[in-house]
């Protein structure tokens, strides 16, 4: 009989590779829905172009914010604290202080989505409305 050894073989498993070169780990979702940015000299209305779990990208125009500078951004189904983490013209990139709850982010799409579509209706009303009240223009519709 052979004795048995107390120690038991292993395997070191290969570290996980690296997310390729431009992708992030934590997929986003495209928005572009009117938000409001809450900074220490008041309310700033901005763009939120994008959202993760993690952070979101905003449009704020008129403004210089510094990496590390803190906010709270708000809009439809969102109140958040974050910290900016770069800046680059009028976009900045922020972090989010806590992790957002997946359900959120699907209602902000959610809300993005029908949100785009009311304003290619309103759109489309205002420039049939301007069409028909310009003075000298004339329709070539009969309404």
């Amino acid at each position: 009989m052979s004795a048995q050894s107390p120690f038991r073989p292993f395997s070191i498993s290969p570290p996980p590779k690296p997310s390729p070169l431009g992708r992030r780990a934590v997929p986003r979702v495209r928005l572009y829905i009117p938000a409001e940015a809450i900074l220490l000299q008041g309310h700033e209305k901005c763009v939120l172009e994008d959202l993760s779990q993690h952070g979101a990208r905003i449009m704020l125009g008129g403004r210089t914010l510094r990496p590390g500078y803190g906010m709270v951004i708000q809009t439809q189904a969102l109140d958040a604290f974050a910290t900016v983490i770069w800046g680059a013209e009028q976009r900045f990139g922020l972090q989010f202080d806590e992790v957002l709850p997946l359900p959120s982010v699907i209602a902000l799409r959610e809300f993005a989505d029908t949100y785009v579509d009311q304003a290619k209706i309103d759109h489309a009303r205002s420039t049939r409305i301007f069409g028909r009240h310009r003075p000298g223009l004339r329709s070539t519709r009969s309404d």
